[in-house]
Order: structure tokens, then C-alpha cells, then sequence
């Protein structure tokens, strides 16, 4: 019997095209909302809760005036991703939102993209997390998970084997994103 050629590379069907697009302006969507002042996407949630949201309200499309440049979808999720993995965190899991559906969308050649945008995910959570234990009053809005996984670190390591350790793993991961390693052996 003969072998199937494993060597193509499969085309992504319409449905998963379709998923990566809206995977695409949800992310920018959502980058719109959370690169915005963080007093002024608190002072909008609070507004929203303030102006007694309820289901009627939603159906009619009833929502509250926000400063928000997405509005009130912009100033409920930006709030929460913001309360959730932090800012600096919350652009970067968007950012490799985008750039993984972009790069599913129009350039399916690349093999490793999805290994480098990882990288990147990692490289974001470990610095964000280094450049609170450097300086705690820097950044107020850390996020619950970037600050939980910090207090497991500190508990086991101190603040400084935290940094140190953290700091190992931004460098490795810039390492595989710019893959320094193939640069050596040219």
C-alpha cells in the first residue's frame, strides 16, 4: 500500500478561518479596552454597577454612558482582565491572541509561531511578576493571578530567588523567541 504524503501542510477549513477571525477582533477589541487609564476603566465599572444593570436594561440595549473607547463591553471586560492577570499581563495575553489567530488567518507556513507566541505569553507573566518583586509600589494593579503565583514564589525562594529565578526564565524565553540559539551556529 502506498503512504499518504505527510508533508503537506493541511489548509485550515472555513470553520476554523471563522474562528480565528473573531478570535482577531475580539482581541483587538479587548486591547482597545484594557491600554486605556486604569482609573478610568475603574471609575466606568463602578458607574455600570452604580446605574443598576438588569436584564431588561440589557435587552433594550439600555446602558450607561462610559468613557470606555469600546464602551460598556470594553469597560466590563477591561475592568476584569485588568482584576485578573494585571495590566501589563492583560495586553500581552491579548496581544498573542491576536497574533496567534493572525498568523492561523494568513501565514500558516511559519511552524514555530505558536512555540514563540508561548514563549512570549511566559516571557510577559515572568516580568511582570520581576518588576513587582523589584519594586512592589511600581505597579498597583499586579492582577490576582500574577500576584498569587508570586507570594508561592516568595514563600519557597525569598524575594530574591524569586527575581532570579523569574529573570532565568525572561532570558530563556527571549532565547526562544528570537531563537539566539541558531545564531551560534551560523
Amino acid at each position: 500500500m502506498a503512504k499518504k504524503n505527510t508533508d503537506k501542510k493541511e489548509k485550515p477549513t472555513i470553520k476554523k478561518q471563522i474562528i480565528s477571525a473573531v478570535i482577531l477582533v475580539l482581541s483587538l477589541l479587548l486591547f482597545f479596552s484594557v491600554i486605556q487609564d486604569i482609573q478610568k476603566i475603574d471609575a466606568d465599572y463602578k458607574y455600570m454597577q452604580e446605574s443598576n444593570m438588569n436584564i431588561f436594561k440589557f435587552i433594550k440595549l439600555d446602558f450607561p454612558e462610559v468613557q470606555n473607547w469600546i464602551g460598556p463591553f470594553g469597560a466590563f471586560f477591561g475592568y476584569w482582565m485588568i482584576r485578573i492577570f494585571g495590566h501589563f499581563f492583560s495586553i500581552s495575553l491579548i496581544l498573542s491572541a491576536f497574533f496567534i489567530a493572525f498568523f492561523y488567518l494568513f501565514k500558516m507556513d511559519d511552524e514555530n509561531f505558536v512555540s514563540k507566541i508561548l514563549a512570549f505569553i511566559f516571557f510577559a507573566f515572568s516580568s511582570n511578576i520581576v518588576f513587582y518583586a523589584i519594586n512592589p509600589n511600581i505597579q498597583s494593579h499586579i492582577g490576582i493571578v500574577p500576584r498569587t503565583i508570586y507570594d508561592f514564589f516568595v514563600n519557597i525562594f525569598d524575594r530574591v530567588g524569586t527575581i532570579l529565578i523569574l529573570s532565568f526564565v525572561v532570558v530563556t524565553m527571549l532565547i526562544i523567541i528570537f531563537e539566539l540559539e541558531n545564531s551560534r551556529k551560523q
